[in-house]
C-alpha cells in the first residue's frame, strides 16, 4: 500500500460518482502487502471470470499481478508518474486516482477525497486514511458493492515487490501505527453500514475486520 502524500485536493461540492456500478457484489482488493502472491492473484482471476457480480480492484504495483483487474487504483500522483506508462501498456480496466495530479493524463479517472473518517456519505467522494489501499475499501462501497475481500492487506513490513524507486517514498514502521488507527474507524463504519470485509490477507496486523482464508472465502 502506498502512502498517501497529502497531494489530493479536495472539491467544493462532491461530483456525481461516474465509476462503475456493481450493486451487491463481492470485490476483491488486491493490495502490496509482502504477503500478496502471484497463486493467490490466479485464484482472484479464476472466481472472478466464474461468474457475474464479482469485480477485482488492484492497488498500486499489484497490478503486475493482475493486469486484468477491473479497475488499478493508487493513490499519489508521483506513483502514476512512475507507472503509469507500464500500466496503460498492460491493463485494460479503469485508472482511478484522488490526487489531482493525474487529471487530464491519458485513461486517468479522478476521484474527490477528504481526510475524514470510515465511509464517505455522498457519491463520488472516498475518505483518504493515509493510504491506497483504505480508499479502495471506500471506492468499492462507491460502486455498491455488498461485500469486500482484502488480500495483501498486511499493515507490516515493505511490499511484495520490494521497494519503490526514487523519488518515491515506501512505508515506515510508524506509519503502520497510524494506519490501523484510520482502519480502526472504518471497519467500524463499514459494519454499521451493512458493507461486509473479510481479510484474507495471510500476515496481517489489520484484525478489525473478519478473517477468513481465501478458499473460503471465494467459496
Amino acid at each position: 500500500t502506498y502512502v498517501n502524500e497529502g497531494r489530493a485536493v479536495p472539491r467544493a461540492g462532491a461530483r456525481l460518482w461516474s465509476g462503475p456500478h456493481w450493486p451487491a457484489a463481492t470485490v476483491v482488493i488486491l493490495a502490496s502487502g509482502p504477503s500478496m502472491n502471484g497463486a493467490d492473484a490466479a485464484a482472484v482471476r479464476a472466481w472472478r471470470d466464474g461468474a457475474q457480480d464479482r469485480h477485482v480492484i488492484a492497488v498500486n504495483t499489484t497490478f503486475r499481478l493482475a493486469p486484468w483487474a477491473d479497475v488499478i487504483y493508487g493513490c499519489d500522483g508521483g506513483w502514476w508518474k512512475v507507472y503509469g506508462d507500464e500500466v496503460r501498456a498492460v491493463c485494460d480496466g479503469q485508472l482511478w486516482s484522488q490526487d489531482s495530479a493525474v487529471i487530464g493524463q491519458a485513461r486517468m479517472r479522478w476521484i474527490e477525497s477528504r481526510l475524514a473518517p470510515g465511509l464517505s456519505r455522498r457519491a463520488g467522494v472516498i475518505h483518504q486514511g493515509m493510504n491506497s489501499g483504505y480508499q479502495a475499501i471506500g471506492f468499492a462501497h462507491q460502486t455498491g458493492a455488498g461485500r469486500v475481500i482484502l488480500l495483501g492487506f498486511d499493515a507490516h513490513g515493505s511490499h511484495w515487490h520490494g521497494a519503490h524507486p526514487r523519488p518515491l517514498t515506501n512505508p515506515r514502521a510508524s506509519l503502520f501505527i497510524d494506519w490501523i488507527r484510520w482502519f480502526d474507524g472504518l471497519a467500524s463504519d463499514c459494519a454499521k453500514r451493512g458493507l461486509r470485509v473479510t481479510n484474507c490477507s495471510r500476515e496481517t496486523s489489520l484484525l478489525m475486520f473478519e478473517q477468513m482464508p481465501l478458499e473460503a472465502a471465494l467459496a
